[in-house]
This record gives structure tokens, C-alpha cells and sequence, in this order.
């Protein structure tokens, strides 16, 4: 028989644990058939990482907990142990017959091995309290579980928060948005009414709420939203901040604070209207209700400590940002979303949290961010000044009073080019290659350029430093047209044609100079686009036979997996692609198979943070499409801020040599969303694969003519 008025705690896949508060845990039980399952990873986020080290999980289980008629509040911890990666997991629970958590993504909404609590009031009626766990994508799973009498205060009011994508929507869409708290969004993209509502009611007690909103204002144009609550409008703002991106991602999204003191009844009718202007969707992600019982009112401060960047080759710099407050900080609300990061010419780096030096509440507490090089490397490329903002309601103190935006300060790039015989601007030649090579690869690692290719099978080396070139490893799977990447000190190869390269990862590690395989792509492609991104390697489109494909997908290499992803809006081989550090830029290109053809003035761009992609074929599309159509260009390379695109071939589009090659070089500014014409190659050439080094751009080899053919040039802008 349950105990009245008496907590009930339950260690999901665990046995009884004490917590360091006294509290007893009971051994797992009133369970339906399912699995446990532990780790004894560390666990950030909760000072009893244990209760988070097991759970209970099965595609659809059940607690039917004895206990007491009356309201009680009901305390689910999560932590994701098995997984890595958003979207590998999603799942609802449901409560007393009602889901009271939708899509639930615990690496989304928290990151791997890191506490998250979900807190939900309920009314118990029949003297069972039933908890049903079901899955949508691999397993539900579950810590802990706390049921408390409504009638024994709890340590802190735990806010009501409405997913925008669970109310009833007029002319609103749903969109998948990893960065968004419960996985979705709402969106007037791709609708036909430029306003659109999300209506539901208020599902919590009467009572007085200060009102918080989650949108995200991105940098297109100026739309607008207004938040009506029990008939009346409490607020009504426009989308006009400028916040460095037009993209809906943790750079874009804002907390905004739409109400204080504000006196609200049980089934209030909450209504949000969003209105869209050019590419501002109004995209909206919840409402929340928080006590406005708080005796400390004083936010907490945060104070940075960052070295300035004098020397090439390394991948990320780390930082550490203090937080202070008069009571303490709430450690759980530190993540990668903290800080942002911005560079010359507006480029933003990613930025990851790698630990907290306690992850108890308290103060101070001092977070450690992971900056990544922009370029996938540092270099003079980079040089500038980076200013380090702190993110509005992002991290708060135990009273939930949040650090607003602001600049903590900045770090200095200031990198000298490992090639001072050059001259800026214009094109040099570099020592030319021992063996000529077409349908290029490249990649450059530690002042080291390696460059493979059509027409020999040998792996060639150009030290930057000394001029000269050598000959390493030979590849297991020689083939030609591979996408090449560098990535934590190697050499990716990424499909290819022929020499049984199709679908192969091979990887370089100079440290060895070995080769290795990896997990073959999910489609046999060569000829595609690629970039490094967030420690991932994204691949696009290529050849597959006599055809294009337009399948995309991404590879983990600490895992050695594939995700596949939204495939490309248009299929693309013979692309330039390159990124900026957060998305996947793809210029030009061709389709069909592996035959001359004048190509496409097409641009498109991967959003990872949506899984989306966007065309200037697109209709309304503002993005200016490459000024001459044209494939064979190989990498787009990023330098100060800007994409390279240059040379090519064609079958007889304009503007090319009489061998029907391209020298020119077209400059896009994804800031401003222009072209540029740049200083023509030296030597008119396809089937390159530029890569920037030392704040310069290194080409090497290519065809003279179209179709077949390869050089030994080598030349550095």
C-alpha cells in the first residue's frame, strides 16, 4: 500500500542509493517488461551521477506505481549513455493516460552523458500513477523517477513550458530542428498566408507567472510575432535583430520575456501569431510559464580568460569563461550554447563545451569552450580579432535569474604565412610536381600539401616550408575524382571512380604513413562535394554509374558510422563545395555521368543544425547563383571569409579558352550574399582541388584541355 504524503523515489535499472542529500532511492521496480542497462561514464549536470549512470528502456514500457488518490508532482531524469548523436534516439511519455512529453531527444535538448529532469504535475485518481514510455526512433528510455505530494514543498517551481509544434496551428508547419528544446519548430516557410497562429490553453494551476518565449530571429527580413493570453495581448515585437546569421540555429535563438507578475487561469487561451516578411519565417519553439516567487533577483556575471593564436597547424583553442553569483550557478544550464564566437568578416566558429572544473551548483564555476579553426586548421588565413559574446538566457543561478548577452572580450589570430616569397593578390608559380596529375585530391596537413590524382597511382608530399616534394604510401584503392578532407591530422579519401574506389573511405595518417580503411559510404559515389563540419565529414551527391545522385550523408569518424541525410535539392557532381564552419556550400557542377558538359550556375547550401538545404533554383530564392556555369572546379576554397571558385571546364559555354578550360576565378561572400571576379589563374586548368595554407590558396595539377588530361603545375595565390 502506498504511504501518504510520502515522496516516492525509484532508480530506474538500478538497486537503492542514498543521494547526497539523504534522500532514499528504492531499487527498480512496478515495471513493465523491459531492459536496464548502466555505464560508469561521467555524468555532468547533477551532483549524484549515479542515479544517471543506469536506466530502464524498451520500444514501449510502463511504471504502475502504487500510491495514493491527489496531485502530485512527478520529477523524470534522463541522461543519454548509449548514443551520440541528436536524432538517434526520440520518444513520448505519456502520464495518467495524457503525453505530457512529446519527441523527447536527449542529446538535442542536453548532449551526451549530461543530467536532464522533466517535471510534470499530475492528478492521481484511481490510487495508480501510470508512466508510459513509448519510442518513434530506437528506444525510450529512463533514469529515475520522483513522485512528490503536491503538498510537500519541493526544492525549486519547476516552469511550464508549450512546444509551439503540440498547439493547434493555422497555416503554421512543423519543422525537425535539433537545436530547438523539443526537437521541432513551427514555420510560415513554404506557406501561402504571410501570418499564421498557434493556439492551445493553459495547462497548469491558476496562479501569477512571469511568460518567457523561444523563437529565433534570423537575418532575412523584418517579420513579427504577438502573444495573446486569456484574450488580452501581453506583447508584440518585430524580428529585426541582427544576429549574424539566416539560418535557424542556437546563433539565432532568443529568450524573451513577454510578461512579469502576470495573473493567469487554469485553460487561458494562449495564442501566438507569427507574420513572415522575405525569409523571416517566424519560426516559434514554446512558451513558458515560471514562478515569479523568487527572494534573489540577481543574475550571475561572467568574466573570460582567452589566449591570443601566434602559431599554424592546430585545429581548435580552448577558453574558459568564469561565472559568479550571489547565491550560485545553476551548473546544469551550461552547454555549447553559452558563448558564441566572431571572427573577421563575420565568420563564427564552432564552439563546444568540454567541461566545468565542478559539476556541483555553486560559484564561481569555470566552463572550458573548444573553439574550431575555421578552416579546419589555423592559419594566417584566420588573422583578426575574435569577439567573445555571452548567449542571453542561456545560463542562469539556482533562483533562475539568467546572465543576459553581452561582450566578455576578445582573442587576437595574428598567424605569419609560411610562404613570405609570394606576392599578395596575384599568382605565383611553386615548384612544379615530379608527376603530372588530373581529376585532383588535396589536402593539407601540418605545412605538408598531399596531392593525389588521375593517371598515376603515387601520393605525393610538397613541404611548404622547403620547397621540394617526396612520395609517400601508396592508396589500397587508387581511382580517380575522390572527395578529400583533413581531419584530425589525416587525410580522408571519399569514394572515387573506378580502381575499386567507389563507396571506399580510405584515411591517411602521416604520423605512420600508413593507410587505413573506414566504413564504406552508404552510396557509391565519386566525384561529390564535402566539408568538415563540427568534427563531422559531410558528403553530397557525385557519380554513381552513368547517373548523378542527389543522396547525402555524414560520417563520424570517432564512431566509424554513416548518417544519411535530406538529400540535395539538385544532384551535383564536378561541384566546388567548401564550408564556413557551420554549413555546406555547393557552387556549380554538372549531372548525368562522367562526361564533358557546359554545368549549372547552381547554388546550394546545407544547414546541419536543420538538416536542410536550400537552392537558388528555389522559387523566391535570394541567393545569387554563380556567375558562370561551369563543373570541373574541385574544392571552393574559404580564405579570409570568402569562397574561391576557380578554373573548370565546359563543352562550349562561353567565356573559356579555346581548349574549353577556365582561368577565371568568381569570389562569393556569404555575408553579403555577392560575387566578385578575382584575379585569373595563371594557367587555365580543370579537375583541380585548391586547399588554403598560410593565408594562401595552393593549386596543383589539373587538364589543360577538357575531358582527359593532367599537368604538373603548381601554382599558390
Amino acid at each position: 500500500m502506498p504511504v501518504e504524503n510520502m515522496p516516492i523515489r525509484i532508480n530506474a535499472g538500478g538497486d537503492t542509493y542514498t543521494d547526497l542529500s539523504g534522500n532514499v532511492w528504492a531499487k527498480d521496480a512496478n515495471y513493465s517488461t523491459s531492459n536496464t542497462y548502466a555505464t560508469n561514464k561521467p555524468i555532468s549536470g547533477s551532483s549524484d551521477p549515479l542515479l544517471y549512470q543506469t536506466e530502464r528502456w524498451g520500444k514501449q514500457f510502463s511504471y504502475n506505481i502504487p500510491i495514493s488518490s491527489g496531485t502530485y508532482k512527478v520529477n523524470l531524469d534522463f541522461a543519454e549513455i548509449f548514443w551520440s548523436s541528436p536524432g538517434q534516439r526520440v520518444f513520448d511519455v505519456n502520464i495518467e493516460g495524457a503525453s505530457v512529453i512529446k519527441n523527447l531527444d536527449i542529446v538535442a535538448q542536453a548532449g551526451v552523458n549530461t543530467a536532464l529532469r522533466k517535471s510534470v504535475d499530475v492528478q492521481v485518481t484511481d490510487g495508480i500513477l501510470n508512466l508510459d514510455f513509448l519510442a518513434s526512433v530506437d528506444n525510450a528510455k529512463v533514469s529515475d523517477i520522483e513522485v512528490i505530494p503536491s503538498s510537500q514543498p519541493t526544492p525549486q517551481a519547476t516552469p511550464i513550458r508549450l512546444e509551439a509544434e503540440t498547439m493547434t496551428l493555422t497555416n503554421y508547419g512543423v519543422e525537425s530542428n535539433t537545436t530547438a528544446s523539443g526537437g521541432k519548430v513551427v514555420s510560415l516557410s513554404g506557406a501561402v498566408a504571410a501570418t499564421g497562429t498557434a493556439t492551445t490553453t493553459f495547462n497548469g494551476a491558476a496562479g501569477t507567472y512571469n511568460v518567457v518565449v523561444g523563437y529565433y530571429d534570423e537575418n532575412d527580413g523584418v517579420g513579427n510575432f504577438a502573444v495573446n493570453i486569456g484574450g488580452k495581448q501581453v506583447d508584440a515585437w518585430n524580428l529585426d535583430q541582427n544576429l549574424g546569421s539566416n539560418a535557424a540555429t542556437t546563433q539565432t535563438f532568443v529568450r524573451r520575456t513577454v510578461a512579469t507578475g502576470l495573473a493567469i487561469n487554469a485553460k487561458d487561451v494562449i495564442q501566438i501569431a507569427g507574420t513572415q516578411n522575405q525569409g523571416e519565417y517566424a519560426r516559434f519553439d514554446y512558451i513558458e510559464f515560471l514562478s515569479p516567487n523568487q527572494t534573489d533577483s540577481t543574475p550571475p556575471t561572467a568574466s573570460l580568460s582567452a589566449t591570443n593564436i601566434t602559431t599554424s597547424g592546430g585545429t581548435s583553442q580552448n577558453l574558459t569563461v568564469s561565472y559568479a553569483d550571489n547565491v550560485g550557478v545553476n551548473v546544469s544550464t551550461l552547454n555549447s550554447q553559452d558563448i558564441v564566437v566572431t571572427g573577421p568578416n563575420g565568420v563564427k566558429p564552432s564552439v563546444t563545451l568540454v567541461g566545468v572544473n565542478t559539476n556541483t551548483n555553486g560559484t564561481p564555476r569555470t566552463a572550458t569552450y573548444q573553439i574550431a579553426a575555421p578552416g579546419g586548421s589555423w592559419d594566417a588565413a584566420d588573422n583578426g580579432t575574435y569577439t567573445v559574446s555571452v548567449q542571453a538566457n542561456q545560463v542562469s543561478d539556482t533562483s533562475n535569474n539568467y546572465l543576459q548577452s553581452g561582450t566578455l572580450g576578445t582573442f587576437t589570430v595574428n598567424i605569419t604565412s609560411g610562404n613570405p616569397s609570394t606576392t599578395p593578390g596575384v599568382w605565383d608559380s611553386a615548384a612544379k610536381m615530379p608527376i603530372s596529375l588530373g581529376e585532383v585530391s588535396s589536402g593539407v596537413i601540418n605545412g605538408i600539401v598531399y596531392v593525389v590524382g588521375e593517371a598515376n597511382n603515387a601520393t605525393l608530399a610538397y613541404n611548404v616550408a622547403t620547397g621540394t616534394w617526396s612520395t609517400v604510401a601508396i592508396r589500397p584503392f587508387v581511382g580517380n575524382h575522390q572527395a578529400a578532407e583533413v581531419l584530425n591530422g589525416k587525410l580522408y579519401l571519399l569514394g572515387g571512380l573506378g580502381g575499386g574506389a567507389d563507396g571506399k573511405v580510405q584515411i591517411y595518417d602521416p604520423a605512420t604513413n600508413k593507410w587505413s580503411l573506414g566504413a564504406n559510404m552508404p552510396f557509391a559515389a565519386g566525384s561529390s562535394s564535402s566539408a568538415v563540419i563540427n568534427g563531422e565529414i559531410y558528403v553530397a551527391g557525385g557519380i554513381i554509374g552513368s547517373s548523378t545522385t542527389n543522396q547525402v550523408a555524414k560520417y563520424n569518424p570517432s564512431t566509424n558510422t554513416w548518417t544519411v541525410l535530406a538529400p540535395m535539392k539538385q544532384g551535383l557532381n564536378h561541384s566546388a563545395s567548401g564550408t564556413d564552419g557551420s554549413k555546406l556550400y555547393v557552387f556549380g557542377g554538372r549531372d548525368g555521368a562522367n562526361v564533358v558538359a557546359n554545368g549549372f550556375n547552381t547554388v546550394e547550401i546545407y544547414d546541419p543544425a536543420t538538416n536542410t538545404w536550400i537552392s537558388s533554383l528555389d522559387a523566391g530564392s535570394s541567393l545569387k547563383p554563380l556567375p558562370q556555369a561551369r563543373g570541373g572546379t574541385g574544392k571552393a576554397a574559404y580564405l579570409n571569409g570568402e569562397f574561391y571558385v576557380m578554373g573548370g571546364e565546359t563543352q562550349n559555354g562561353g567565356g573559356a579558352t579555346s581548349n574549353h578550360v577556365y582561368d577565371r576565378v568568381d569570389i562569393y561572400n556569404p555575408q553579403t550574399n555577392t560575387w566578385r571576379v578575382g584575379t585569373p589563374m595563371s594557367t587555365a586548368r580543370h579537375g583541380i582541388f585548391p586547399v588554403v595554407y598560410g593565408g594562401e590558396i595552393w593549386v596543383a595539377g589539373g587538364g589543360l584541355k577538357s575531358g582527359y588530361g593532367n599537368s604538373n603545375v603548381f601554382e599558390v595565390f
